[in-house]
């Protein structure tokens, strides 16, 4: 977990004890029902157009992205997002939605892009809808999404967001199955 590293990083004699966030049960039980689209180059976010979220990094990196990928879209959910991103090819902002499942079922990736963020819930919603999330280094849930592949935790950074999203839209696709359901196994704690 993110604070405890930065705890530990002043202290190494006070016991430090982490409790990962929950997902809200009715939530919990509808996206254990969902089938995202691994076979698709959709991707998501969830959260409030907020600085530390990073919502800019990864649109500043989607033109590579879909340079790479040219039917890649991107859907970013939540409010206060800035409308001049969906000049951008590829991207949609969809706002507040009442149904997160229905965003994470059309996907096939969740990026949360934070360049700092106890842990992001979202996070583990993605996970429990068995959508492979890619996290940063400055993200809390980089702990849980560390136990599903290395390779989907990188640095807050424009460029390397999009070289893993570019990456894991090359991944195979049962390679992307097996990240599916470790992420939907994870989350049942």
């Amino acid at each position: 977990d993110l604070n405890a590293e930065i705890a530990r990083s002043v202290t190494d004699s006070t016991p430090i004890y982490t409790s990962l966030p929950y997902i809200e049960q009715d939530i919990y039980q509808q996206l254990a029902n969902t089938n995202p689209k691994l076979t698709e180059r959709n991707a998501v976010m969830i959260g409030t157009n907020l600085n530390y979220k990073g919502t800019d990094l990864l649109v500043r990196g989607w033109e590579s992205v879909r340079d790479a990928h040219p039917n890649a879209e991107l859907h970013i959910v939540g409010p206060g997002h800035k409308n001049q991103h969906e000049q951008i090819e590829g991207i949609n902002i969809r706002g507040f939605v009442p149904d997160i499942a229905e965003e994470l079922e059309r996907s096939s990736l969740y990026i949360h892009p934070a360049r700092a963020e106890a842990f992001g819930v979202s996070v583990l919603e993605a996970m429990r809808a068995g959508v492979p999330p890619i996290v940063t280094q400055t993200t809390g849930a980089k702990s849980e999404v560390r136990q599903i592949d290395e390779s989907l935790v990188t640095d807050a950074d424009s460029n390397l967001l999009a070289k893993r999203i570019i990456e894991y839209f090359d991944t195979p696709l049962d390679r992307r199955r097996k990240w599916s359901a470790i992420a939907r196994s994870r989350s049942e704690r």
